[in-house]
């Protein structure tokens, strides 16, 4: 029997990436079985009644819907709770998987005995010039949430995302993950592509999140 995978994916009004992402999802060439949520977070009711009629018939696609918005760590943690997969992987409404995912990527999570696989992301910005972002030894100001696909363990069923966390939360994830000694591959192949446009282009935002990733390592730190 084929190894369900689980693909949490947050969304808040922006429904036209959500289906080029899911797209990108069942486009890939593996012998997986998919079990794809999507977490509405409170978006505009018209835009969200539009989207779930198109795809509410669809077996492997599964809704849930904030009635406020919580943010994106909430919702995550409501596909958290829900997975069904062997495996989960997150993806952001307004990414996409790579076509080269598949070959290598997932082979590497069926095969190996690790916990967690992450890749490369390539960057698309103004939906034409793209570029690669990537170096050695400097993962923890990336987005590191997309090009993981996480083998679901008992390391990983403990795990959540902190709610309160308005900027960062993806890198507070992947610090908890790294107490947790978690074995690691790392494969060197292209798994997410990421679209920089208006609405996630923010020198606050990127900003903010490093400075919260700081304090997150320097809380950590003291611990030790």
């Amino acid at each position: 029997m084929n190894k369900i995978c689980t693909v949490i994916i947050p969304v808040f009004n922006d429904f036209v990436r959500l289906e080029k992402a899911i797209l990108s999802i069942l486009n890939q060439k593996c012998n997986l079985k998919w079990d794809i949520i999507i977490i509405d977070d409170a978006s505009d009711k018209n835009d969200y009644n539009t989207f779930f009629e198109k795809f509410k018939n669809n077996s492997i696609i599964r809704f849930f819907r904030n009635k406020v918005n919580l943010g994106p760590a909430f919702a995550r943690n409501i596909g958290l709770d829900n997975a069904i997969g062997d495996y989960i992987s997150f993806l952001d409404s307004d990414d996409c998987w790579s076509e080269e995912r598949s070959f290598e990527f997932f082979s590497l999570i069926c095969s190996s005995e690790v916990d967690l696989v992450w890749g490369q992301t390539k960057y698309f910005v103004d939906e034409g010039v793209n570029y690669s972002w990537y170096k050695n030894g400097d993962i923890v100001f990336k987005n590191l949430v997309g090009s993981i696909a996480y083998k679901f363990c008992k390391k990983l069923s403990k795990i959540r995302f902190d709610p309160s966390l308005r900027y960062g939360e993806d890198n507070d994830f992947w610090l908890q993950l790294v107490d947790k000694n978690v074995k690691i591959k790392k494969t060197n192949s292209i798994v997410l592509n990421r679209y920089i446009h208006g609405e996630n282009m923010t020198f606050n935002k990127e900003f903010n999140s490093n400075k919260t990733t700081l304090e997150l390592l320097k809380n950590r730190l003291k611990q030790k």
